[in-house]
C-alpha cells in the first residue's frame, strides 16, 4: 500500500539572508538554521538536517527533488559549503603536547596547520581512507593513508594502531 503523507519538506522554503546564514520557512514560522548532513559519506543530497541555534531539527530532508527550484539551489550551496574538507597530500609533523595534538600537513590547498584533542583519533573510511576534525571545526580527508610518503605513513602509524 503507498503512503500518502507527504515528505516533511514539501511545503519548505529556503532562502539566503544577506549574512550568508540560511533561512527556513515552514508552516509560517521562520528559523534561521544550519545543515547537518546525515550520512555525508555514502548518500550525498539526501536526508539532510536542517537544524536550529539550539541544534533542535527543524526539518528533515529525505530528497532535494522535494524541495522548490530556488530552495533546492540554496540547499544546494550549503551542501559544498557544509561538506567542504581540505585533502591532506603529506604530514609534516605530527606531535602530542598536553592534551593537544599539532599537525602541519600539506593539503591540495596549500600548506595547514591545526591541532586535534589528544583523545580525539582519525575516523576510518573504507577501504584506507581517514577523516580528520580540527578543534575549529575544519575537516581534512586524507583518500588512502597507504598512499601517502613514508614519513607521513610513519607519523600516522602509530594513531591508526
Amino acid at each position: 500500500m503507498k503512503s500518502t503523507t507527504q515528505p516533511e519538506s514539501v511545503g519548505l522554503q529556503l532562502s539566503r539572508l544577506p549574512d550568508a546564514r540560511i533561512e527556513a520557512l515552514s508552516a509560517g514560522v521562520r528559523t534561521v538554521v544550519r545543515i547537518s548532513v546525515c550520512f555525508p559519506w555514502t548518500a550525498p543530497g539526501t536526508f539532510v538536517s536542517l537544524r536550529d541555534d539550539n541544534n533542535v531539527e527543524v526539518a528533515l530532508i529525505e530528497d532535494t527533488a522535494t524541495l522548490d527550484g530556488e530552495s533546492r539551489e540554496v540547499l544546494e550551496q550549503g551542501l559544498r559549503e557544509a561538506n567542504f574538507s581540505f585533502e591532506i597530500t603529506a604530514i609534516r609533523v605530527l606531535k602530542l603536547e598536553f592534551e593537544i595534538r599539532h599537525w602541519e600537513v600539506e593539503c591540495v590547498q596549500g600548506a595547514r596547520r591545526f591541532q586535534t584533542p589528544k583523545e580525539d583519533w582519525p575516523h576510518r573510511l573504507p577501504p584506507n581512507g581517514l577523516l580528520i576534525t580540527d578543534v575549529a571545526g575544519d575537516i581534512y580527508k586524507i583518500p588512502d593513508w597507504t598512499m601517502l610518503d613514508r614519513t607521513s605513513r610513519r607519523l600516522l602509524k602509530a594513531y591508526l594502531e
